[in-house]
């Protein structure tokens, strides 16, 4: 069974720590994906981004959002954020007393230009925040994603050259991931 614990995107591809226990034994596992995930992923890590807005206190985000006055629409909420904010990473911890902690990481582009980076404190069932339930269907739907993405190699459709030649190898199968093994 495997618990994932931390999903970076970077851009370029994923990063994904997982620990992976069989037997009793519990294995750190840390992976590297070069290719570009499927847009079930990336639209999974956008509805992060309407939460970050909320609970960053970006403003221009309704204010009855904010004080929780309104049923939850994402769509509302990523439209007034209209781009400036962006989750990248997403740390999950279980705690025997707290329940599942989660933590998000992610941008905010500056009316200068430029980027700030930035983690917000982390969110746990008993958070004081208004759309907890819905951002714990948001999380489970990244979870879901993730895993596809890793295990199962659900991926983005990559366009080919029709007039290449079709060559494969044994190799072609793990291209573009690396692991990196930690022993707990």
């Amino acid at each position: 069974m495997e618990q994932i614990n931390k999903v970076n995107y970077t851009g370029e591809g994923v990063e994904v720590c997982y620990t992976l226990t069989e037997k009793g034994y519990a294995e750190e596992i840390k992976e590297y994906i070069k290719d570009e995930p499927h847009g079930d992923f990336l639209a999974a890590l956008r509805a992060l981004g309407a939460h970050f807005a909320v609970l960053s206190e970006l403003r221009g985000i309704p204010a009855d959002y904010i004080k929780g006055l309104s049923a939850w629409d994402a769509e509302k909420v990523r439209q007034s954020a209209a781009g400036r904010v962006s989750v990248t990473t997403v740390r999950i911890k279980e705690d025997d007393t707290a329940g599942r902690c989660v933590v998000l990481t992610g941008r905010r582009t500056l009316a200068a230009g430029g980027e700030l980076s930035y983690k917000l404190p982390k969110l746990t069932p008993a958070s004081p925040y208004a759309y907890l339930h819905q951002f714990t269907q948001d999380i489970e739907a990244l979870l879901s994603e993730t895993r596809a993405y890793l295990f199962d190699g659900k991926r983005a459709a990559v366009q080919g050259d029709l007039f290449a030649p079709a060559e494969t190898t044994a190799d072609d199968a793990t291209e573009g991931r690396s692991t990196k093994n930690a022993k707990k």
